[in-house]
C-alpha cells in the first residue's frame, strides 16, 4: 500500500519515520540494540522441564488453518521425537472434552508417512496416534492434526516432544506457525474458570526478530493462535488492517467481520510471511533456515529518477539490506532544507521483504501544486518503521481475561513490552455485541503489556461468538540521508534537476 500525507507541521506520522538523519552519505539505527529479559514472564527455561504441549489445551486443525494444524520439531541423527495423541474421552463426538472425528499423522524429513491414525468421531482415549521415532538423519519431523469437520473439531491430548539417544529431553526444538486449539484438557472442572490456561510461546520472525507471548486465563473453543506480518487483512487486500474483527460469520457491527481474513498461509496475500511459535526459547543449534540470526535494519542506496522531463513525477529507490518493514519518504519540496512545511510531502509504502524497493512520487507539493522541474532544490530522505511487523490473532477466543503481554527480545528503542491494537470496528457494534474491551484502542504510542493487557471479557449473550483480537508491535526505525533530485553540490551552488534523457 502506498499513501500520500500532504500535510503540514500539524500532522504527523506514526511509527518514528520522522528520526533525526546523521549522515550525509550513509544510514543510522536509531536507538540501541535490547537484550531480552526485560520482564519476567512463565519460565521454561528457570528449572522446568521442556514443554511438549500448551497447557489444558486440546489440539485440533482449526478453520483458519483450512482444517489442519501442523507441529513441526527438528532433530539431529540419533534423536528421538515424542508423539502423543489422543481423545480426553468418548462419547457421542459433540460433548464437552470429546472428538469431533479426524486424523492424524506423524511425517518423517524425507516425506515418509511413519505413523497415521483414523480418530473416528466419539473415539475413546485408547485411540491413539504417534510413538517414538529415531532420527535417522538430521531434519524437521512434521505431526498433523486433521479435522473432519471444522465445526465439529477433532480435539486431542497432545505431547510432542524431543530427546537425546539417551533420553534426556531437549527443549527449543518445536514449533507450530498457527495453532488450532480448545481450551480445557481436562475430564471434569468444578468451576467454568478453570477451563483457561495460561502459556506462553516463543516466537521468530522470518528474518530473525524475536518475541515472546504469554497469554493469561485464555479460552477458545475452536480457536487458533497465530503471529503474521499482517494480521486481519480486508478481503481482497495483502496490507495489514490494524484492526480486531468480528468472526466472519457474526451479525456484530453489521456484519463486517465477513470483509476481513487471518491468512494462515493462504495464497493471494501477497508477502504475507508467516512466523514460528515455539513452545520454549528456540535452541541454540537450530540452523539458520529455522531460527535465523537476527541484523539491525538498513536502509540505503537511495536515488531518484523522474518519470519524464515535464514534471518531477517519479520513484526514489532504495534498498532494505535486512529487514522489512514500512519505508517513510519525506520530501522537502520547497527547498527551505526543513521537512515540515506545508508544500512538503509525506509518503509511506509497506515492503514485505528485505531488497529494493520503489516509492512513488507524483510531483506535486504538499498543497497538490506542481513543484517547478526548474525552480529550487527538491530534496528526499527515507526512513524504515515497523521493522518485522508482528500481528498476533487470537481467532474465535471466547474470553482473554488476563490479556497478553508481547516482549521483544530484539533490537529496537523505547517500551519493548508496547503492543498496539485498534479494537474501533467494534466499538458501536450492535445489541449482539459478543466482548468488551476496557480500552477501544491502545494508541499512536502502544501500551506496555508486561502485566497483561488488551483483555477480552466473557460473552454476555447467547451467541457463543468471539472477535478476532489483533495485538501488533514493531521493530527499530533506521533512517537514510538525503538524496536530491539533481547532482551532489561540489561548488556550493544549488544544483539544478537534471534532465532526463
Amino acid at each position: 500500500m502506498s499513501r500520500t500525507e500532504r500535510s503540514g507541521p500539524a500532522d504527523r506520522r506514526r511509527g518514528g519515520l520522522r528520526a533525526a538523519v546523521t549522515a550525509a552519505t550513509g544510514c543510522a539505527l536509531v536507538g540501541g540494540l535490547l537484550g531480552g529479559g526485560a520482564l519476567a514472564l512463565p519460565a521454561a527455561a528457570a528449572g522446568e522441564a521442556p514443554r511438549t504441549t500448551l497447557d489444558n489445551t486440546l489440539l485440533h486443525g482449526g478453520a483458519t488453518n483450512g482444517g489442519v494444524t501442523t507441529v513441526s520439531a527438528w532433530l539431529r541423527a540419533g534423536e528421538v521425537l515424542q508423539v502423543d495423541l489422543h481423545p480426553l474421552k468418548g462419547g457421542s463426538g459433540s460433548g464437552e472434552g470429546e472428538s469431533g472425528g479426524g486424523t492424524a499423522a506423524v511425517t518423517g524429513p524425507d516425506g515418509t508417512v511413519l505413523d497415521a491414525q483414523v480418530f473416528p468421531r466419539g473415539a475413546p482415549p485408547s485411540t491413539t496416534a504417534g510413538g517414538s521415532f529415531v532420527a535417522d538423519a538430521t531434519g524437521v519431523f512434521r505431526v498433523s492434526v486433521t479435522d473432519d469437520d471444522v465445526a465439529a473439531p477433532v480435539n486431542l491430548v497432545w505431547s510432542i516432544g524431543v530427546s537425546s539417544a539417551a533420553g534426556e529431553a531437549i527443549a527449543g526444538r518445536v514449533w507450530s506457525t498457527s495453532y488450532g486449539i480448545q481450551s480445557g484438557a481436562r475430564e471434569s472442572y468444578p468451576r467454568a474458570e478453570d477451563r483457561r490456561s495460561t502459556f506462553t510461546l516463543h516466537a521468530v520472525t522470518e528474518t530473525g526478530a524475536r518475541y515472546d507471548m504469554t497469554l493469561r486465563d485464555y479460552d477458545g473453543v475452536a480457536s487458533t493462535l497465530q503471529a503474521t506480518n499482517k494480521g486481519n487483512v480486508r478481503v481482497g487486500s495483502s496490507d495489514p488492517s490494524y484492526l480486531s474483527v468480528p468472526m466472519p460469520q457474526s451479525i456484530e457491527a453489521g456484519g463486517v467481520g465477513a470483509q476481513y481474513l487471518q491468512p494462515s498461509g493462504r495464497t493471494g496475500v501477497e508477502g504475507l510471511q508467516t512466523y514460528k511459535l515455539f513452545l520454549d526459547p528456540p535452541a541454540a543449534d537450530l540452523p539458520a533456515s529455522i531460527a535465523p540470526a537476527y541484523a539491525a535494519p538498513t536502509i540505503a542506496d537511495l536515488a531518484y529518477r523522474r518519470s519524464g522531463s515535464g514534471s518531477n513525477a517519479g520513484s526514489l529507490t532504495g534498498v532494505l539490506g535486512t529487514q522489512p518493514g514500512t519505508v517513510g519518504v519525506d520530501i522537502d519540496a520547497d527547498g527551505d532544507g526543513r521537512w515540515d512545511g506545508e508544500r512538503d510531502v509525506h509518503l509511506s509504502e509497506i515492503v514485505a521483504a528485505p531488497g529494493p524497493f520503489a516509492v512513488a512520487w507524483d510531483g506535486l507539493d504538499g498543497r497538490g501544486d506542481a513543484v517547478d522541474t526548474a525552480g529550487t532544490d527538491v530534496r528526499f530522505r527515507a526512513a524504515i518503521g515497523r521493522t518485522n511487523e508482528f500481528h498476533f490473532t487470537r481467532v474465535d477466543a471466547e474470553s482473554s481475561v488476563g490479556g497478553v503481554s508481547i516482549v521483544r527480545s530484539t533490537g529496537g528503542g523505547g517500551d519493548p513490552a508496547a503492543i498496539h491494537w485498534d479494537d474501533s470496528l467494534l466499538e458501536d457494534s450492535n445489541s449482539e455485541r459478543y466482548s468488551v474491551t476496557s480500552r477501544v484502542s491502545s494508541g499512536a504510542e502502544g501500551v506496555d503489556s508486561g502485566g497483561g493487557v488488551h483483555r477480552w471479557r466473557s460473552d454476555d449473550t447467547d451467541q457463543d461468538r468471539a472477535p478476532n483480537a489483533n495485538d501488533s508491535v514493531h521493530g527499530p526505525t533506521a533512517t537514510c540521508a538525503p538524496s536530491t533530485t539533481g547532482p551532489t553540490e561540489r561548488t556550493g551552488r544549488r544544483p539544478r534537476p537534471p534532465s532526463v534523457p
